[in-house]
């Protein structure tokens, strides 16, 4: 136990005629000087022990702390673990302190080590793996917070929500497809919706609809027709709160001539999109020959209603069409 007030038997009246401290133990050079059992044995220390390390220019003392089991028993006061700076009052001095780890303990409290080590109370965790995906869920949760990370197999962050108290969750999704990101907030029951598509565009959107920015999707996908032959198609879709346009785009080969055949069809629409309501666009097919010059180029108008597309015969649609008739007649056009 402490011997407050008890003190320390003194012979005879002291006066400090060298201005250095009436303790021995009072100043040292520095805290290794100061942990050093060779100039103090641990047998000199005790709880409440303060030295003020002029190389750390800060006082030091002995103190118990809870010594980390769990048990919530303290440590003897006396080892050199138990020597920590001195914090607040008119002696010290305020410096930047670099912290090392956080640790969350979960019996409780915040502590700091002497190496800057913080323990903080009241965290939980959880993780869960999804057994057909192999999707990992992990739940952390401090103070109300709560976090959830969901990531796929490979370690990649499928989404991660953040619910605080009072109403305000915030969610960002990774599509794993197509790259996009998707943030999500929710403030008092109020949703905004901002993202960001594969080629770096950021929009806003409610529901399907873009309210802000530019959010550009582009699809490619390659098939054969019955030569052989490769048939590319690339969908091109630019949406803005103004409207939508859809590129489409088919690359063949024909196979008699050997020429490709490009077929480029654009569709402008409303801001709900090219199959929403009726939308027009024209359709332009070039054949370019082996060396790139080309054969010709023919363009017609086209539109969809409701996704149903309404397409006009164009020049070269109609000769072939009455090249074929006549042809079955034994006759040409000329």
């Amino acid at each position: 136990m402490a011997k407050f007030l008890n003190g320390s038997a003194i012979a005879m009246p002291l006066k400090n005629m060298a201005n250095l401290p009436l303790d021995a133990k009072t100043v040292a050079d520095s805290v290794t000087q100061a942990l050093d059992t060779s100039i103090l044995p641990k047998t000199a220390r005790y709880v409440g022990l303060m030295i003020f390390c002029e190389a750390e220019n800060a006082y030091y003392s002995f103190t118990k702390h809870d010594d980390g089991t769990g048990t919530g028993t303290l440590t003897s006061g006396i080892e050199d673990s138990d020597f920590q700076e001195v914090k607040g009052g008119s002696n010290s001095i305020a410096t930047n302190k670099k912290l090392g780890q956080v640790i969350i303990k979960l019996n409780g409290g915040i502590e700091v080590d002497p190496d800057g080590t913080i323990y903080i109370k009241g965290m939980s965790t959880s993780s869960t793996t999804d057994p057909t995906t192999g999707d990992t869920t992990d739940v952390f949760t401090l103070g109300g917070i709560t976090i959830t990370t969901v990531t796929d197999s490979g370690g990649n962050v499928i989404s991660q929500t953040t619910d605080i108290p009072g109403g305000i969750t915030g969610t960002t999704m990774t599509d794993p497809t197509t790259g996009e990101i998707t943030t999500t907030g929710s403030i008092g029951g109020v949703t905004s919706i901002t993202a960001t598509d594969p080629s770096g565009n950021q929009y806003s959107k409610v529901g399907d609809k873009i309210v802000s920015g530019t959010k550009t999707d582009v699809t490619t996908t390659t098939t054969t027709d019955t030569s052989g032959n490769p048939v590319t198609t690339t969908v091109t879709t630019t949406q803005t709160p103004n409207g939508t346009k859809r590129v489409t785009q088919t690359d063949s080969i024909d196979p008699t001539s050997g020429n490709t055949i490009t077929t480029v069809e654009t569709v402008s629409g409303g801001s709900d999109g090219v199959d929403v309501g009726r939308s027009d666009g024209t359709i332009t097919t070039t054949e370019t020959d082996s060396t790139g010059a080309v054969v010709s180029t023919d363009t017609g108008d086209i539109a969809y209603n409701n996704g149903e597309k309404e397409e006009w015969a164009t020049k070269q649609d109609i000769q072939n069409s009455y090249s074929s008739i006549l042809g079955g007649l034994g006759w040409s056009l000329d």
